[in-house]
């Protein structure tokens, strides 16, 4: 999982949590879910998915379709970029699908180390590559990417206020609607008022590394938007999603629509976003049915045992996190965009 930067130890200490958990994790995750450790898409009417690995590829099928991603050969992906990419699902499969070369990130050295093994045992150590990185400074050069998709790690990213200096362009100025020269500090502006939360950056360094043209693809749980009185969840909807954000070395949620304000304020194009949690909601059911069977408990059992008291909470909490979607406390969204030419 990719995660975000706070400040000097606050950053080391976050990031290093996150990976930890999931270095320590990785084994169960994997004989739970597969290579593709994310959420899949199901009917929400019949619910015939039989297999749990086919709605994981029809999750990213669907997400492609929905942003608009060319499949036609002259204008599909070339260099493409799974941010939080776990063990390197996703990342092969966009490389498969569109022969683009692909880079998968995030914080976890044993799933990055796992992720490489996994493309070269299939042949794709030539197409596919994965190494440890930070979301939020990423090692890749402005507009290197036509296709940028980042699957439920926003999630880990730090929702907090904070000063920030960053290089003035003309995206961050337009976004705080100056005109300076300089630098300019984002963060809790006296003068202007404004805070921006590390999501904020995420969405921008996503922006930055997508080449003009290119599009942005971003499957995250989100909490419900807030009314137009409200400045945060109610206490009760914030204890409840504690338990859960504690289990998983989550950093917090932040809205749909503060990921549409995100990608206004950097200019970007054809922002769409769609509330997707009824096609997930049969998806849990299914993944635990096929986790419950002798094969998958025999499997599972070793996994968990090496991975610790905080693997075993992990696993124990995901009912709980099913019955917080159900209740509306968060729904599972995408959001997607265009970088203009």
């Amino acid at each position: 999982m990719a995660a975000a930067s706070t400040d000097g130890a606050d950053t080391r200490e976050v990031n290093q949590g996150i990976a930890q958990f999931y270095d320590q994790s990785t084994g169960v995750w994997e004989d739970i879910w597969g290579d593709h450790i994310h959420y899949g898409f199901c009917d929400p009417v019949s619910g015939t998915e039989s297999d749990y690995r086919a709605a994981q590829i029809r999750m990213i099928e669907e997400a492609l379709s929905f942003a608009g991603v060319s499949e036609d050969p002259g204008k599909r992906p070339k260099n493409a970029l799974d941010v939080g990419c776990g063990i390197g699902g996703t990342t092969k499969y966009i490389a498969r699908k569109y022969g683009a070369k692909c880079i998968g990130i995030n914080l976890s050295p044993i799933q990055i180390q796992r992720a490489n093994a996994l493309a070269a045992a299939e042949g794709l150590a030539d197409k596919v590559s994965f190494q440890v990185a930070d979301a939020l400074e990423q090692p890749f050069s402005d507009g290197q990417f036509d296709l940028v998709l980042s699957v439920e790690c926003g999630e880990y990213i730090p929702d907090k206020r904070k000063v920030l200096l960053l290089p003035c362009t003309y995206t961050y100025c337009s976004f705080l609607r100056l005109n300076c020269p300089f630098l300019v500090i984002l963060g809790y502006i006296s003068e202007v008022g404004l805070p921006v939360c590390s999501n904020w950056q995420f969405a921008a360094e996503l922006a930055r590394v997508t080449a003009p043209g290119g599009k942005i693809v971003i499957l995250s749980f989100c909490h419900r938007d807030l009314g137009p009185s409200e400045e945060s969840l109610q206490p009760w909807e914030l204890k409840r999603l504690k338990k859960i954000y504690d289990a998983f070395q989550i950093q917090g949620y932040c809205s749909a629509a503060d990921y549409v304000n995100f990608f206004e304020s950097l200019s970007l194009q054809d922002i769409k976003t769609a509330d997707w949690t009824q096609y997930i909601a049969p998806f849990l059911p299914l993944l635990f049915r096929s986790a419950l069977t002798w094969k998958g408990l025999s499997s599972l059992l070793p996994s968990l045992l090496r991975g610790g008291m905080k693997t075993l909470r992990a696993v124990l909490v995901l009912p709980l996190d099913y019955d917080a979607f159900k209740k509306g406390l968060y729904k599972y969204t995408i959001i997607t965009c265009r970088k203009p030419e």
